[in-house]
């Protein structure tokens, strides 16, 4: 990967990220009044600085601390941190649509005046702790892929194309998730835009 465009994964990773972070502040405050996330704020910056300094720092860690400064290594080596960037992208594009249907479920109960059922409740758990298992899911599919990829080269070996294609379909792979919740994000926040346009109209009436 050449500077520049590593330089706009990393943006984009801080430009995705930034939204999650605003997206969960506004849940919490319709949850609790509160938007303060200061332990979530320093897990997140402490992960973007990491993979900011594995991305940039391949001449190093590849060169001088494990000694593997050739073609066919650095071209693994950006490859697979390029899977890691793509990853990350679907695992945040997972958490803003998980806490956006949250915010829909909330407004909704809220503007038609309801009280939070027994199913609201299950649902509230599943939200809690569904994206931490699917967030340990996709990082665990991250190391299986390329533990398995990097086991079949140390034993039979390949040219520089069959590393090419391997990792490019992983990124295939992870543009179809980013696609899905992208398309269910999207439906969502048009739930919510009919949800208040609908009370707007009540109130106005």
């Amino acid at each position: 990967m050449s500077v520049f465009m590593k330089s706009m994964a990393i943006f984009w990773l801080f430009a995705e990220g930034l939204i999650m972070v605003l997206v969960r502040k506004g849940l919490l405050y319709i949850e609790t009044g509160r938007s303060r996330q200061h332990s979530y704020l320093l897990f997140c910056v402490c992960v973007f600085i990491t993979v900011t300094a594995l991305t940039f720092g391949r001449d190093l860690i590849a060169g001088r601390l494990l000694g593997m400064a050739d073609t066919v290594f650095y071209s693994i080596y950006d490859g697979s941190m390029w899977n890691l960037i793509c990853t990350m992208w679907v695992i945040i594009e997972g958490a803003v649509a998980v806490y956006i249907l949250r915010i829909y479920i909330l407004l909704k109960t809220v503007l038609n005046n309801q009280l939070p059922g027994k199913s609201s409740g299950r649902f509230r758990v599943v939200t809690l702790f569904g994206p931490a298992v699917a967030c340990g899911a996709l990082l665990a599919g991250f190391v299986f892929y390329h533990f398995a990829f990097h086991a079949y080269l140390c034993q039979h070996g390949g040219t520089f194309s069959v590393v090419d294609n391997a990792l490019k379909f992983y990124i295939k792979i992870c543009g179809i998730f980013w696609i899905l919740i992208e398309w269910a994000v999207a439906l969502i926040a048009i739930q919510i835009f009919l949800l208040l346009k609908r009370n707007l109209k009540r109130g106005a009436a």
